[in-house]
């Protein structure tokens, strides 16, 4: 009979202390590095920074799909990130460096360049006319840029 006493003995501290180290609802453990990432994107999402500190996210378009409507802004689209397509209004600038941006508005600046909010333009088609000399399209220091512009793609972070 003693030894049926020790059990539950045993058996009662056990469950003490393993409800003790943890039993209850796991508390958040601060990050030691901050997050730029607006409140609409999931925890699990990260956005790599650009080197004005802001995030950076892309705009991947889907060639060869012809879209319209009224479309969505720039800061719109980026806080409805997902896996579908957008219609996202803009100006496209093309950097010297050949990369292209659609913007919401654009810095004056010697150089023009976005302000944020932003999105890197990828899968754009070397044969794409935008940039070719024709009505809208204005230029200076090597960046070329056309005003009211929709482009239809997918928002990634």
């Amino acid at each position: 009979m003693r030894q049926g006493h020790l059990r539950i003995v045993f058996i009662t501290l056990i469950a003490a202390a393993t409800a003790g180290c943890g039993g209850g609802a796991p508390s958040p453990t601060p990050s030691p590095t901050p997050s730029a990432l607006p409140s609409a994107l999931p925890s699990q999402t990260r956005i790599a920074p650009s080197p004005s500190g802001q995030a950076v996210a892309t705009l991947t378009l889907m060639n060869g799909v012809e879209a319209d409507g009224p479309g969505t802004s720039v800061s719109d689209a980026l806080a409805h990130v997902a896996v579908e397509p957008q219609l996202v209004n803009g100006i496209v600038l093309r950097e010297a460096d050949g990369a292209v941006w659609l913007c919401e508005v654009l810095l004056e600046s010697s150089q023009p360049q976005c302000a944020e909010p932003r999105l890197r333009v990828e899968n754009w088609l070397p044969e794409d006319q935008t940039f070719a000399n024709g009505e809208g399209l204005h230029e200076a220091n090597g960046v070329r840029w056309v005003e009211k512009v929709q482009l239809f793609g997918v928002v990634r972070p």
